[in-house]
């Protein structure tokens, strides 16, 4: 699967523009600020409906308009096939897959599948826990709709009981209904990502040790709120209820995935408190190509890659070694304000685009 095309209107610094991509590596350069990274962001709307840059819709709108549209065009084996997003203040956010507006975003979150690496990333390792439950939310969901639909149904059950607990004079009854449901869903949402992060376990060491080129001790840990694996929803249910009072007092629940812990381990040490600068990059790369294998295991197609000037502080072993390890068989996108270095690393297999006064090129690589 690929992007044939990408038609965009009043996206931040774009006003309009329309142009065809490849399949392989498009590189993508510019100054900065040329609107290499906002590119990216607009084949992340079309999978996720969604920015990965800002929380709000209304920050994607050009300057001075009132509405976005994007529109990409994908083909898959011999069918084509089109997602669209449009946003303004006044009608919000839709959504069109083939020209018809999809009921809810769910319907096509996973049809194109993405795998995005920026510095921006590097919080999953020095962020907060919700900065890593967030990632491991986002992958699942492109990987299992079930898993969204159940997230979805957690945060609204979370909302509607916190709301509860915010009156002073809340009795557990009625409370109760809401610890049964949230208990349902949290259980599928723990199992599934503890399922993930095994899985990820069994391959990340090595796949670190083919980037960097060094043997560490590297894992993952999931911590839960719970600690049996067995019967998670009792488990939760009865946490859930004997911490009514705690939560009556701080108005809030404390008690399920929302407050799960995840921590990348070296030498069973946080990496990011006892490893370096590169140790926790190489990490961090190491996850994204997990990604990336995970998706293409379970969807069977390769998703797209999203590699926002992430280059320009690794040395040349390990970007070679990072493209040794994620294959040809992406889509790639890769943005850089060096093109020189990333051509000679690439050769002559991409496609270049330039980025100049709104407006994107079709360049002749020139290696």
């Amino acid at each position: 699967m690929f992007l044939q095309s990408l038609h965009l209107k009043n996206f931040r610094t774009f006003e309009k523009i329309e142009t065809t991509f490849y399949p392989g590596i498009n590189l993508i350069t510019g100054e900065n600020g040329a609107g290499k990274t906002t590119l990216l962001e607009a084949i992340y709307y079309l999978a996720l409906t969604k920015s990965f840059r800002e929380h709000q819709d209304k920050f994607s709108v050009a300057s001075g308009k009132s509405f976005f549209d994007v529109e990409g065009y994908f083909k898959r084996e011999k069918n084509i096939f089109s997602l669209r997003l449009f946003y303004s203040a006044e009608d919000g956010k839709r959504a069109f897959y083939n020209k018809n507006k999809v009921n809810q975003f769910s319907e096509i979150i996973g049809m194109i599948p993405v795998v995005i690496l920026s510095l921006d990333d590097m919080d999953i390792l020095y962020g907060y826990s919700s900065v890593r439950r967030k990632w491991l939310d986002i992958l699942l969901s492109q990987l299992d709709m079930h898993y969204l639909k159940d997230l979805k149904h957690y945060k609204k059950t979370l909302a509607h009981k916190n709301r509860l607990l915010s009156r002073y004079d809340i009795g557990y009854a009625e409370v109760d209904n809401w610890n049964i449901q949230l208990a349902a869903y949290g259980a599928s949402i723990i199992k599934k990502r503890n399922t993930l992060i095994e899985d990820f376990n069994k391959k990340i060491a090595e796949i670190y040790i083919k980037i960097s080129g060094k043997k560490e001790n590297i894992a993952i840990s999931y911590r839960p709120s719970l600690e049996d694996k067995e019967d998670l929803s009792s488990q939760l249910y009865d946490k859930l209820k004997n911490s009514f009072e705690n939560e009556k007092a701080k108005g809030a629940t404390f008690i399920g995935p929302h407050r799960d812990e995840i921590l990348f381990l070296k030498d069973e040490k946080p990496i990011k408190k006892f490893g370096s600068v590169g140790e926790n990059k190489t990490f961090l790369i190491s996850l994204k190509i997990l990604e990336k294998i995970k998706i293409k295991q379970m969807k069977d197609v390769s998703p797209f890659l999203l590699l926002d000037d992430i280059f320009g502080e690794l040395d040349n072993n390990r970007v070679h070694n990072f493209f040794d390890l994620v294959e040809n068989d992406s889509q790639t996108f890769i943005t850089t304000t060096n093109y020189h270095r990333m051509s000679e690393m690439l050769a002559l297999n991409f496609h270049h685009y330039n980025i100049a006064n709104g407006e994107i090129r079709y360049e002749k690589a020139l290696c």
